[in-house]
């Protein structure tokens, strides 16, 4: 077989077995030379090698497959026991009350009343536990590629590395800092001369930011619990911080170059999870633990001017539009995507409810967005269609256990003009406790993971060949 490289004249030569490798596995000597697949190098296998290999991974999916069977033979001999014992000990006919005496009698309704009050939390949990293990299996059996055979598929294969110029990208690690305290938060400046931490214990960290070098100018103590988000209003040179105690506080740097909370929101009645800013710095828009939604305007202060309360769980997520005119929000445990709409009056109503899970979601044009739903290998898209105006789901997305906070992967996602979608890296932390921030302009990735418990600067380098 020759590569499936056009302008590679070589014949096949070895195979990836990297196993998060996006590319296409067979290879050639030239891809090797062109930096395909070189970042893995150690994990490519030569051809004659391929046999032995295939038949090693055979044998483990077929052991794979033997404990299934032996863990399902198990569950069937306990249902089996319970079964036989509910017919046994719980049986109860007129023909049984004549024949047993009152001690007899006394122990089976001591058993009766014992059992009724345990088995209720009993099926809650054995329930809960299937639930587990069904999504489980249905997140396995979507990472899994349907398996069909080769001679069917030949002639069908093609590769996205069939132009002459091949571009590569990459966020590389350029700077680590170490730190120990629980960073939950980070955000930038719209220049990224500064960055932002929020950390467990209601610290906030100002930092100068130099092409990826940081120094710590300020540390503030203004909330009394986590600081779970945060957000830079550009035009007024101000921060917006929400917290584990119920608040959202406006902080403003003055001439001195110190920070100061210029005011705090205590409207909600449980913790801050998500905030937004306009792009106009003239409205706030805050989510709660509380399920509610709140919408701030300001006159000589901020105030609340609407609540939302349309959520039924905690809110996980919120985003804006680039007209600034729609809404979508997503809560842990909805199935409900829910978007809406401002008017003319400057009030928001709910438009559409989408039948979709969400952990988070962002508007990456005025009328597409993407929704990551609670630990999925997918990532779901949806467009605007103008003729309805409603959002329909227009395509999915395979990826990597999630993105930042839904998973050990970080993905990156690379979107063209024509909506394109394509994941081009993801790196794995090792751990589902990270956070972080990208720049405005996307040339720096800032990450810190309580793996590591490290700041981590990445750097975005596009390579051409």
């Amino acid at each position: 077989m020759k590569c499936s490289i056009s302008n590679h004249s070589e014949f096949i030569s070895f195979a990836c077995l990297d196993e998060f490798c996006t590319q296409f596995r067979l290879g050639c000597v030239q891809c090797i030379t062109n930096n395909i697949h070189f970042e893995h190098i150690n994990n490519l296998k030569q051809t004659p090698d391929l046999l032995s290999f295939l038949s090693e991974k055979s044998k483990q999916c077929n052991k794979f497959i033997n404990q299934l069977n032996i863990l399902n033979e198990k569950i069937n001999e306990i249902f089996d026991y319970l079964n036989q014992m509910m017919g046994i000990d719980f049986s109860i006919t007129g023909e049984t009350l004549k024949q047993i005496n009152s001690q007899s009698m006394n122990n089976i309704i001591a058993q009766l009343i014992k059992f009724n009050s345990e088995c209720q939390p009993f099926i809650q949990l054995a329930s809960q536990n299937t639930e587990i293990l069904i999504k489980c299996f249905s997140q396995f059996f979507q990472s899994q590629e349907i398996l069909q055979d080769p001679l069917e598929q030949n002639d069908q294969i093609t590769t996205n590395n069939t132009n002459s110029e091949i571009q590569l990208f990459k966020y590389q690690v350029i700077n680590s800092i170490k730190e120990n305290d629980y960073c939950f938060s980070v955000c930038f400046n719209q220049d990224s001369s500064i960055m932002i931490t929020g950390y467990m214990d209601g610290i906030i960290k100002i930092f100068q930011f130099n092409q990826g070098n940081i120094k710590i100018l300020q540390r503030l103590n203004e909330h009394k619990g986590i600081v779970e988000c945060l957000n830079y209003m550009n035009q007024s040179n101000s921060l917006l911080s929400g917290s584990l105690d119920n608040s959202v506080i406006i902080l403003k740097i003055y001439e001195n170059n110190k920070w100061y909370a210029q005011q705090k929101l205590t409207e909600h009645n449980n913790w801050i999870r998500c905030i937004l800013i306009n792009q106009f710095d003239d409205l706030i828009i805050s989510g709660s633990r509380d399920k509610s939604i709140k919408f701030w305007r300001k006159d000589n202060l901020w105030q609340c001017s609407q609540t939302l309360n349309h959520h039924n769980s905690d809110m996980m997520s919120t985003s804006l539009n680039e007209s600034q005119n729609y809404l979508i929000s997503c809560a842990q445990d909805d199935n409900e995507i829910l978007i809406s709409q401002q008017q003319e009056n400057k009030e928001w109503i709910i438009i559409q409810k989408i039948n979709q899970q969400g952990q988070r979601l962002c508007f990456i044009s005025d009328s597409l967005f993407i929704v990551q739903p609670y630990l999925s290998s997918k990532m779901n898209i949806y467009e605007l269609n103008h003729q309805t105006k409603l959002f329909n789901q227009i395509n999915e997305l395979q990826i990597k256990n999630g993105i930042c906070k839904n998973g050990f992967n970080i993905n990156l996602i690379k979107i063209n003009q024509q909506a394109e979608f394509k994941l081009i890296q993801f790196i794995d932390l090792g751990t589902g406790n990270a956070f972080g921030r990208l720049t405005a302009d996307g040339q720096f990735m800032v990450i810190w993971d309580d793996k590591t418990q490290q700041i981590q600067i990445f750097l975005f380098k596009e390579i051409k060949k």
